[in-house]
Order: structure tokens, then sequence, then C-alpha cells
């Protein structure tokens, strides 16, 4: 039996039904793929500089378990639902002042926008002041109350794709590796929405990240501050009382003042000597300590610098990004302004290859 002609035969026979098979196929496919909504990731990294910068000497450096704790402290308050909160409330005053119904833009597509649109009140939308960001987010936050029937509170704790805790703690703050550097992601089905979530709770974690690396030592100077203070307070009444009671009583002692004054006056000479020895051997210290912070200010420059640049290109990368999203190859090609980023994207990498080399020289060091 000649088996591949029996094949042949049998396709042959069933060309019609096989033809009609792939044709509803399409069509199902067709028709339920046009109900999938797109999804954009997007994605950033931060430079924390914890581990490189934790100290002036290998002493002061901080251990393994204690990098770890820091970085999940700023993590763990970065997704805390008050943070993410913060988050919802400005990315909403966002989307609100900067949506437009006939387009899409940065912050939300027009079909987006539309939809938002329909379920705010009239007390919300009158609430939203188009020329200033704080004033919409500081009256958004005066009007929210936490109560069944307050529009914010639902919009915030219930189950709304966009605008809730539960569509927002989905996001992604993870540390990379063993190094300083802190990832950003989220996914959403508007890409205003997933770029504007991500740049602020970047914004959040920065401000996290402040806090856990300077609340300390702030919280050390206003302690000593109000300390110095309430002692100030009672050595000034210590000694207008013991001036009144002077005054009062008419205390002389020639004697006794003659031998006060010179105690007290050799008393200044050794502290005189010994505030000039401490003088001399603090200037030494501060010269030894301006050479090593001349170094870490270099690195805290060169940083600045790196994350500059990194910000920039990803500025420019999302817009490309953007306008691929939303235009075909052939769109693509002939579109003027993506030509145009990725001409930018291209100078831009290359002016900022100086700061990438600076940064990597100053880590060596």
């Amino acid at each position: 039996m000649n088996i591949p002609l029996y094949i042949v035969r049998f396709l042959h026979r069933i060309r019609y039904q096989m033809i009609l098979g792939c044709l509803i196929v399409t069509a199902l496919v067709a028709y339920f793929s046009q109900f999938i909504q797109k999804k954009y990731t997007v994605t950033t990294s931060i430079y924390t500089g914890i581990a490189s910068t934790s100290g002036l000497e290998e002493d002061n450096k901080l251990s393994f378990f204690e990098l770890n704790s820091t970085f999940d402290n700023l993590i763990n308050l970065t997704k805390a639902k008050g943070t993410l909160e913060k988050v919802l409330i400005r990315l909403f005053a966002l989307n609100m002042i900067n949506g437009d119904l006939e387009k899409d833009n940065l912050y939300i597509t027009a079909k987006k926008y539309k939809e938002l649109q329909n379920i705010v009140p009239k007390e919300v939308l009158s609430l939203i002041d188009k020329t200033s960001l704080n004033k919409t987010i500081e009256n958004l936050n005066k009007y929210k109350k936490e109560e069944p029937g307050n529009f914010l509170f639902g919009l915030f704790n219930w189950s709304h794709p966009n605008y809730s805790y539960n569509a927002l703690k989905a996001v992604s703050v993870k540390r990379i590796s063993n190094n300083d550097l802190i990832e950003i992601s989220f996914q959403s089905t508007d890409p205003g929405i997933a770029m504007n979530t991500v740049k602020l709770i970047t914004d959040e974690l920065i401000q996290s990240y402040d806090g856990i690396r300077y609340k300390s030592a702030n919280d050390v100077v206003q302690y000593y501050e109000k300390e110095l203070k309430v002692l100030r307070s009672k050595l000034d009444q210590m000694e207008n009382s013991l001036t009144e009671y002077n005054i009062d009583n008419k205390v002389i002692n020639y004697t006794e003042q003659t031998k006060a004054i010179a105690i007290a006056y050799t008393s200044y000479e050794d502290r005189y000597e010994a505030a000039l020895r401490e003088y001399e051997s603090s200037s030494r210290l501060i010269a030894q300590l301006e050479k090593q912070m001349d170094t870490r200010s270099k690195l805290f420059k060169t940083n600045t610098d790196f994350i500059n640049a990194l910000d920039r290109i990803s500025t420019i990368n999302g817009k490309i990004t953007e306008i691929e999203s939303f235009n075909s190859d052939d769109a693509q090609n002939s579109n003027s302004d993506l030509q145009r980023y990725k001409k930018n994207m291209d100078e831009t990498e290359k002016r900022d290859r100086k700061a990438f080399q600076q940064y990597q020289r100053i880590q060596i060091l």
C-alpha cells in the first residue's frame, strides 16, 4: 500500500471540511481577541547608594544583615497601604487634570478618561483645579473620608482596575541581586497610567529612603537641642536668683572674691591651653575628614549625574515605547516624532557616556 498517496487522497476528500473548519476557527479567534485588552509593563531602576556609601571607613560600613534589613524596610515602606494611597490620590489628580476626551496623552488614554469621567460625581469634579496639582490633591484629601458613601473611599478600597489598592498593590518593588539598585515594575491596560504609577511610586520611594537614612540623625539633633534649651533656661534662672540674693543681702567678701578671681584666672589659662590643644587636634581631624569627604562628594555628584542620565534616557525611551505601542510597523517607519526621539536617544547616550565612565571610575576608587 502506498501510504503517502492514501494520505493525499484522504486530505483531498475532506478539503472543503478543512477549509470550512479553518475559516470558522479564524473567525472565532478574530471575534474573541477583540475583547482581550492589551497590557503595558513599565519598569525602572533606582540607585540607592546604601551599600557603597554606608560609611567613611570600613569599620563603619553596614553588615550584610543590616543592609538586607535596610532594603527590606525601604521596600515594605514603599508598598505600605498608606504610601500607595498617597500614590493613588496623586495619580487620580494627574489624570483628572491632564485627561483629554478626544486624544490620548502621556497621562491617560481618551477611552480610559471617558470611563473615568462617567463614574466621577459632580461634587468630586468641582474639586479638580486644572491649574494646580497641589491644590487638587489638597481638595481631594479634605474630601476623602472613611465612609462607604464617600466616592474616593470606594474608589481606593473597592475593585477599580486602575485606582484601587488591590490594583496598585500588584506593583513589584525589589532589590536587584546584591547591588545598590532597586527595580520597580507595574503593569496596566493604560500605558500612561502604568508610566505615571511607576514615576509616583519612585518619588515615594526616594522620600522613604531619605526618611530611613537621615531620620535617626535628625531625631538625635532635635533631642539635644531641646535638652540644651531646658538646661540653659535653668541656668539663667539660677544665675538671676543668685544675683538677686547678692544684691538684696549686700554680699561682698574681698578675700574670698580675690581668691576666687585668682582660681578663675588659673582655671581660665588651663582651659585656654586645653582648648588650644583640642583646636589643633580638631583642625588636623577636620583636614583629614575634608579629604575623605571630597572623595564622597565626588561620588555623590557622580551618582547624581548618573541618575539624571538614566532619567533622561528613561524619558526618551518611554516616549518611543508610547509611539510604538499606538502605531503599526509601517506607521512607525514614517513617524517623524519616533525617528526624532530615536535620534535624541542616540545623542543622549553619547552625551551621557562621560557620566557613566566617570561613575565607573569613582566606584573603582
